[in-house]
């Protein structure tokens, strides 16, 4: 029984005034219109006289002056009481109109000072969300290890919340509309959603980008332990097939249960590799399952060898060799194309699949910083969404690890 040793390389892997309203020009027309005639219709009654001194011209004339005196005082007091409707009218349109002016005015400043107040109040809102978005972004900054992997979980899971204030706040900010309109706080308001709006982008990306360190880091991990098993099989691969290089029962024995024993590892590093592929589908494991298949057809071809050789079946032993050299020498060429650092397959895929998702979320935090210069500059308030996140760093221990040079126990992602 002559069996060609297999051959596997052993790699190391890592794994934001409305203007007054003039005055109502129906104010003015309270005041109604005045009118009298200019004059008594005083004709004589008396009858023609031919004689003059039929005619009292004196009586007469006493008359014509006591009808010149009439005319004058109704004339005169005509005047007056035009005089005094036209005050009286005049003083009423100053009061009714300067009525309307100052209740006008007074509605207007109710109406921004109630418009400030949900302002502030839509921002306290953002700045509410500014908890999570603080602890996103300095996960985000930070190494994946296995052990931090709750706690992202944990802030995972407070996104959706964290979102819904953001649009808690946008709604604010919409209803808003144009009452600010003219007022320091009308670019505040732009400003403010500009804020939301950022950080509910950066809730996204972040979310997303959370969302595949966790998956990498599990994939990552089982991945370590499927390799560990395919090592450990290519070494009891090795070890039976230099037992039976000096064939006996005794060695061919051991032989048997070595081989039996590398087809059990296979199996659970093909469970490991399941395991990490549903952790992580976007990573393609196809070529490393191959391999693993194509070695385990091979031990088991060794094991039938050993089986019929304890049988004293000494052809189906032969018979089993060939197969078995034959299945092992296409393993081999199959590990051969695997990646000298297998564990390059997760992190390749996650910088590929994460890079794109990382320049969005950067270019939302830059707007969300911009965006707040305008805001603190309004309350007075010192600090950015960068800002926060520096002193937020600067405060707080980074996870490290030591990455082990046969295991994918870390996911070192790019800042």
């Amino acid at each position: 029984m002559t069996r060609s040793a297999g051959r596997h390389s052993k790699t190391n892997t890592s794994a934001n005034g409305k203007e007054a309203p003039k005055p109502m020009t129906d104010a003015a027309s309270a005041g109604g219109r005045f009118g009298a005639s200019s004059g008594s219709n005083l004709r004589s009654s008396m009858p023609d006289r031919t004689s003059a001194q039929e005619r009292p011209f004196a009586r007469t004339s006493q008359r014509k002056t006591s009808s010149s005196k009439r005319k004058h005082f109704v004339s005169s007091r005509i005047k007056h009481i035009r005089l005094i409707v036209a005050v009286v009218i005049a003083v009423a349109v100053v009061v009714v109109v300067g009525g309307l002016y100052a209740t006008n005015m007074f509605a207007t400043k109710t109406v921004h000072d109630e418009a400030t107040d949900r302002l502030i109040t839509g921002i306290e809102l953002v700045q509410n969300v500014d908890v999570t978005i603080v602890a996103l972004d300095t996960a985000i900054a930070e190494q994946v290890s296995a052990d931090s992997l709750d706690d992202l979980q944990v802030l995972l899971d407070g996104v959706p919340e964290a979102s819904g204030t953001l649009d808690e706040a946008l709604v604010i900010f919409t209803g808003l509309g144009t009452s600010l309109n003219g007022s320091e706080e009308s670019d505040v308001l732009e400003q403010a959603a500009a804020c939301a709006e950022a950080r509910k982008l950066m809730l996204e990306y972040g979310s997303q980008l959370i969302t595949y360190d966790i998956g990498a880091m599990k994939s990552a991990t089982a991945f370590s332990e499927a390799w560990v098993l395919i090592i450990d099989a290519d070494t009891k691969s090795r070890q039976a097939t230099t037992l039976v290089a000096a064939a006996s029962t005794q060695n061919v024995t051991i032989s048997r249960d070595t081989n039996t024993a590398a087809i059990a590892s296979l199996d659970s590093a093909l469970a490991k590799i399941d395991t990490a592929s549903q952790a992580f589908p976007e990573v393609d494991f196809t070529p490393l399952i191959a391999y693993v298949n194509a070695k385990r057809e091979a031990i088991t071809y060794a094991l039938a060898s050993d089986e019929a050789f304890l049988a004293d079946d000494t052809a189906t032993s032969d018979a089993k060799t060939a197969e078995y050299n034959t299945a092992n020498a296409k393993a081999i060429e199959l590990a051969a194309a695997l990646p000298a650092d297998p564990t390059q397959m997760i992190l390749q895929t996650y910088e590929t699949v994460t890079s794109p998702i990382r320049a969005s979320y950067l270019a939302a935090r830059e707007q969300a910083s911009a965006a707040d210069v305008h805001v603190r500059e309004y309350l007075g308030i010192n600090q950015t969404v960068d800002d926060k996140t520096s002193t937020a760093a600067s405060t707080s221990t980074p996870a490290t690890s030591d990455a082990s040079t046969e295991s994918a126990e870390n996911v070192v992602k790019a800042a």
